[in-house]
């Protein structure tokens, strides 16, 4: 901790060095996704908080780190020196907090042109820095990954490079020249290629653009294209360094841009004329037949693994156990499935207490021993070459009180109620939140996190742009998107609840409808459930 409370005190340091107000040290990195390598965990390095969605604000004489809801606890538990605030009022504290005379050093690379738009409303000078201050600070930073990139074959993606890309060129503006790929998922669906630059999404840290003549230029520092992966793309796809994007980005006079860009990518086009959509997230969101097929397999794969895992759970004295070695045993049996390639995202392994924070992360200093009673909470998943899986479940060590056992069917109610929805065509994923909350609401509980969110076929176990939550999202859900269900409640200090299944949306029997097939092969925690508290249609849902 005193380590911790060092490097942001060098922040500090630098603020004053540097005559600036305020240094910004997002989560995010130049490809502004929800996962970082190593190299470029800057958040981490500069406050100690391991989430995968915070921004600190660092001043001369304080510090504040910014989370949402799901991090509440872990951000307090993890830091020193900063104080704590929910990120959704960040706007709010920069407004009572900033003046307008105040200097901002940030790095365009690591925020969208929105936020640094909003941000100038603020304050009058917002200093470009690059590189981020934490590149200079970091003495022991990690190297840059250099993994191997290789292609994602036909047979689980379902469509060939050719058509994905006639699809995108067609959806393109008409005055558009070239298509700005700034996103790496983007890049790996479309030209069907799979890396490994992050610990648990398979994808190349690379950027692309698309020319309307089909020529693709892919922009990354990689140490060697292979003749296979070559032969996979095809001569219109040729790779370029890095350092030659701006270049190439400049020989367009219209450029079609995702309005989510850096704020720096931006900036670089300001003299072009601009078409702000990509069609690609959308593309990539709705899964083919091929893909709907290969997730269906990844979760019998995946619910042969947490059969064994839950088998192996009772049959163990629960005083020997703890939440890194039931973790450990979950991944070994997920990889005993010859298809799998690791995990979708570092477990989420809570016993007790811990089971109460909501992306609790177990580590050699907070991994808690089961006891002979208690609550515990496994969130996780993995990454099949034929689909992606995610799955929360709870398992009640020794007899759950009744307190538990009505927590958790509430829970389970708001869930099969998600599950069972029938939905007309157009409906947003937040017009359905409300079904998952209700049964928690009734009872005066809720949780502060969404309910569901897309997932990739083979790519990040969290992928939009559809979503359920209460926050207002214009994306209607549409047959193919894979989405979870995910309600919880969680009782700080003594146990948490979360039970999550992965659904895709299908074509309703009744015309014009639609609605949700459950992917997940997982029975729920008998033992927890009241079976008194669960209507005839529930029951039935359950039995099914």
């Amino acid at each position: 901790m005193d380590l911790l409370l060092f490097n942001h005190k060098k922040l500090q340091q630098y603020a004053i060095d540097h005559n600036l107000n305020w240094v910004f040290v997002p989560r995010e990195d130049e490809f502004l996704g929800e996962y970082v390598p190593a190299y470029n965990e800057r958040l981490l390095w500069a406050s100690g908080f391991s989430g995968s969605a915070g921004l600190a604000i660092i001043g001369k004489t304080s510090a504040h780190l910014f989370v949402d809801g799901r991090y509440t606890l872990q951000a307090a538990d993890e830091t020193k020196g900063f104080q704590i605030h929910s990120l959704h009022q960040v706007w709010d504290w920069i407004k009572k907090t900033f003046s307008a005379s105040d200097t901002v050093g940030i790095n365009l690379k690591l925020h969208t042109h929105a936020f640094v738009t909003k941000l100038k409303q603020h304050v009058q000078t917002v200093r470009h820095l690059d590189p981020h201050p934490v590149d200079h600070l970091w003495v022991d930073r990690p190297l840059r990954p250099k993994s191997v990139t290789v292609p994602h074959d036909l047979k689980y993606a379902g469509e060939s490079i050719d058509s994905k890309l006639s699809r995108v060129i067609a959806e393109m503006a008409p005055q558009a020249e070239a298509l700005y790929v700034h996103d790496p998922h983007d890049v790996a669906w479309v030209l069907n290629i799979r890396g490994q630059d992050l610990p648990y999404t398979p994808i190349t840290l690379a950027r692309a653009l698309i020319w309307k003549n089909g020529d693709v230029n892919v922009f990354c520092d990689h140490a060697h294209i292979s003749d296979e992966l070559r032969l996979h793309l095809g001569k219109k796809v040729q790779f370029y360094p890095e350092s030659e994007l701006e270049q190439y980005v400049l020989k367009s006079k219209c450029i079609q841009i995702d309005p989510a860009t850096s704020a720096y990518d931006r900036d670089l086009v300001s003299g072009k004329d601009i078409v702000q959509s990509s069609p690609i997230s959308l593309m990539k969101a709705i899964k083919n037949a091929v893909e709907i097929e290969g997730m269906r397999n990844a979760h019998r794969w995946d619910g042969e693994a947490l059969r064994k895992f839950r088998e192996w759970v009772y049959l163990q004295d629960p005083t020997t156990l703890n939440e890194i070695k039931a973790s450990d045993q979950l991944e070994f049996f997920r990889r005993e499935s010859p298809y799998c390639k690791g995990l979708s995202f570092a477990s989420i392994s809570g016993f007790g207490s811990n089971g109460a924070i909501v992306h609790y992360h177990s580590t050699e200093k907070t991994n808690r021993c089961f006891e002979s009673k208690g609550l515990y909470l496994i969130d996780s998943g993995g990454q099949y070459l034929e689909g992606t899986t995610d799955i929360t479940r709870v398992f009640a060590i020794g007899t759950p009180t009744a307190e538990q056992r009505k927590a958790y069917t509430l829970v389970l109610k708001g869930h099969l109620r998600l599950s069972m929805a029938v939905f007309p065509k157009g409906t947003t994923g937040h017009q359905l939140d409300v079904l998952a909350r209700y049964d928690v609401w009734q009872h005066g509980l809720n949780y502060e996190h969404g309910t569901g969110h897309g997932v990739g076929s083979y790519l990040s176990v969290h992928e939009g742009p559809q979503g359920i939550s209460p926050r207002m999202n214009a994306t209607p859900l549409q047959p193919g998107m894979v989405v979870s269900n995910e309600p919880g409640y969680y009782k700080a200090g003594e146990y948490g609840i979360r039970i999550e299944n992965l659904m895709v949306v299908q074509e309703s029997e009744h015309a014009g409808y639609l609605c949700f097939e459950t992917l997940t092969q997982v029975p729920y925690e008998e033992s927890l459930i009241d079976i008194a508290l669960l209507t005839d249609a529930e029951r039935r849902f359950l039995n099914k």
